[in-house]
């Protein structure tokens, strides 16, 4: 007798059956799910600063927009970089240009709606949001004089590109907080 009939025969079993496999199934799930949600890589908080071109950083709040001011220096994110075990090295500063952080910090102000609705209410909002925070952010090497923009695509690749210190032919990897 194959495991067909058995069942036909026995539809109590059958039923008994399919519902120890669902639990089984679903029990693995979330599970599953459990775990990965322990282990996913968590959004950072934390982001290195410098107030002299990258030789010298601290960590802040990743929400501060830059340029602030820190102990009466101008302040600007610099994104660090290492090559295998090397020492942490200032691949480029990022800042937001005057026009972009006051819209963003106007935006930043403004009281969220009933339920918490967001600010943003328009396709305009958003259009202004996006262009602020792209649009709007500036970057460069440490030690430039200029600082260009990040929409500059001709430009950007030189600076946004890091390479390892001389006599390193690492990869560069990027350090966070």
């Amino acid at each position: 007798m194959g495991i067909r009939e058995t069942l036909n025969r026995n539809p109590s079993v059958a039923t008994g059956t399919t519902l120890a496999i669902i639990v089984i199934v679903v029990a693995f799930i979330v599970y599953s799910q459990s775990q990965s949600g322990s282990s996913a890589a968590k959004e950072p908080t934390k982001a290195f600063y410098t107030i002299d071109e990258g030789k010298h950083w601290f960590v802040d709040d990743i929400t501060k927009l830059a340029p602030f001011d820190h102990d009466g220096k101008e302040a600007v994110r610099v994104l660090l970089f290492r090559c295998g075990s090397g020492e942490p090295f200032a691949g480029y500063l990022e800042r937001y240009t005057p026009d972009a952080k006051k819209q963003l910090e106007a935006l930043r102000s403004t009281p969220p709606g009933p339920g918490g609705k967001s600010p943003v209410k328009s396709p305009q909002d958003v259009a202004g949001l996006a262009a602020a925070m792209n649009a709007g952010r500036e970057i460069k090497k440490p030690g430039d004089a200029k600082w260009i923009s990040i929409m500059d695509l001709q430009n950007r690749p030189r600076i946004m590109q890091t390479k390892c210190p001389e006599g390193q032919n690492d990869t560069p990897a990027p350090v966070v907080p």
